[in-house]
């Protein structure tokens, strides 16, 4: 259902690049707070391509000044790629790679998506997942999220049809 959406959850770069990045704007003399501006660049600069919105959203709205801490902690947070799978978005949930998901962990997935999946959509997805011990397979989830043509209403061909 889901197989072609994108998402703005992997890990980006390490700590050490992390440090180094705000290193390079902090200095002479280091005070471990910069300008929210600045560290806007900073996380840009990792590869998360948040929009301003989202910046300001995860750095505060009204807040001027950023910790480093504050920094680090956000990066520490997972990030899906705008042009990220669902599966890449799976794979990124299970960062301790345990090759599985549970049913909460897919739907906070699902509900965070820019598209904003509707929850009838998230709950049918749910359906047609196979869950065992209250957890589904990244193969599994892939099964059921995979969407073929002959699955689709209407049918595959007569979108085509149409569309000449």
């Amino acid at each position: 259902i889901f197989h072609n959406h994108h998402h703005p959850l992997t890990s980006i770069g390490t700590m050490d690049e992390w440090k180094a990045t705000w290193g390079y704007y902090d200095r002479n003399p280091k005070k471990g707070v910069l300008p929210k501006e600045t560290v806007k660049h900073c996380i840009r600069s990792t590869g998360r391509l948040y929009t301003e919105k989202e910046l300001d959203e995860l750095l505060g709205a009204d807040a001027e000044d950023i910790t480093y801490d504050q920094y680090i902690e956000l990066l520490s947070k997972p990030y899906i790629p705008p042009s990220c799978t669902v599966m890449d978005a799976c794979r990124a949930i299970d960062g301790k790679e345990k090759g599985s998901l549970t049913d909460n962990q897919i739907t906070q997935m699902l509900a965070d998506f820019p598209e904003r999946v509707p929850q009838e959509l998230i709950s049918e997805a749910l359906r047609g997942i196979n869950f065992e011990k209250s957890h589904a397979t990244l193969a599994e989830i892939d099964r059921a999220f995979a969407m073929t043509s002959e699955d689709m209403d209407p049918p595959l061909e007569d979108i085509l049809r149409y569309a000449k």
